[in-house]
C-alpha cells in the first residue's frame, strides 16, 4: 500500500519534467531582424524553394521573427519563427524575401517585455514559458507605428488583444480585451490589418468563431478600429452560419404552396 503513493510521487515529478523540456524546447533564438507584411497576405512554408502548400498563411499586417537567410530557385529566402493565431503555436518555416518589409530587432520588444506589459496570469511561470505572441502592426496618420500584440496559451480559457505604443522611447500599454476560446478553438482565427477607410488609420479585420448552444455556430468577419482609446466595432459580417435549431422537428407542408415561401426547410 505504501509503494502506491511513492508512484504517484514519481509520477507526478515526471510530468513536471516533460512539461518543463516542452517549455524549453519552444524557446528561440533571438531574431536577428523582424519581417513586415505590409502590402500582402504571407506564406510560410516548410522549406526554402517549396512550392507545396505553405504551413501557415499570415494576413496583411502580420509581423514575424526572422533569422538566417539563403538563395533557392533564384530568390532569397528568410528563416522566421511565426505564431499561428488559429491555434497559438509558433511555426517554423520560411518565407520569400520579397514579400516582406525587413525591420529592425528594436521594431518590437521581447516576449518577456510583452507580458510584463500585459500583467495578470500572463506573469504566473507556467503561463508566461507557454504563452505565444503574434505580432502587427497598426498605423496612424503622423503616429509612430503601434504594436498590435495576439496572444494566448493552451493552459489558458481565454485569449488577449493588446496595444502597445512607443512614448518618450518607453512602452505603453494601450487599448486592450480578453476573449474566450470557443470550444476551445482560438477566439480570432485569422488577423489582417488593412486600412479599409482610406483614411490612414489601420482597422483590424478578424475572423471569430462561436457556438450559441449546440445547434447554433458559425464565424463572422469583424471589423475593428481603434478610436477614443478602445476598440471600435465598424462591422460584423456572417462568413458562415449553422443554425439546426430554427428547423421544426417535424416538415409541416402547407396549402397552397405559396404560403411556404421563406418557412424553414423551403
Amino acid at each position: 500500500m505504501k509503494l502506491r503513493p511513492l508512484l504517484m510521487v514519481f509520477t507526478l515529478a515526471q510530468c513536471g519534467l516533460s512539461l518543463r523540456a516542452l517549455a524549453e524546447e519552444r524557446k528561440a533564438p533571438a531574431p536577428s531582424q523582424w519581417c513586415y507584411a505590409a502590402k500582402g497576405s504571407l506564406e510560410v512554408r516548410a522549406k526554402a524553394g517549396d512550392r507545396k502548400k505553405p504551413l501557415l498563411t499570415l494576413g496583411q499586417g502580420a509581423m514575424v521573427a526572422g533569422f538566417e537567410s539563403k538563395k533557392s530557385s533564384d530568390r532569397s529566402w528568410i528563416r522566421v519563427l511565426a505564431v499561428d493565431p488559429e491555434k497559438i503555436q509558433p511555426v517554423a518555416g520560411w518565407i520569400d524575401s520579397t514579400r516582406v518589409e525587413v525591420l529592425p530587432v528594436s521594431q518590437s520588444p521581447t516576449d518577456k517585455e510583452i507580458l510584463r506589459l500585459v500583467g495578470g496570469v500572463f506573469l504566473e511561470d507556467f503561463a508566461e514559458k507557454n504563452t505565444a505572441i503574434a505580432r502587427y502592426l497598426l498605423h496612424a496618420p503622423g503616429k509612430e507605428p503601434a504594436l498590435l500584440c495576439y496572444l494566448g496559451s493552451v493552459v489558458l480559457p481565454q485569449t488577449h488583444l493588446q496595444v502597445i505604443f512607443r512614448s518618450q522611447g518607453k512602452l505603453v500599454s494601450g487599448p486592450s480585451m480578453d476573449l474566450p476560446f470557443s470550444e476551445m478553438q482560438s477566439a480570432m482565427t485569422s488577423l489582417e490589418i488593412r486600412d479599409l477607410l482610406g483614411d490612414g488609420n489601420d482597422c483590424l479585420i478578424t475572423h471569430e468563431p462561436y457556438r450559441v448552444g449546440p445547434q447554433n455556430s458559425g464565424v463572422n468577419v469583424v471589423v475593428r478600429r481603434l478610436e477614443g482609446g478602445a476598440f471600435k466595432i465598424l462591422g460584423r459580417i456572417p462568413l458562415e452560419a449553422r443554425n439546426l435549431a430554427s428547423y421544426p422537428p417535424k416538415m409541416q407542408i402547407l396549402e397552397p404552396a405559396e404560403m411556404n415561401i421563406d418557412r424553414p426547410g423551403t
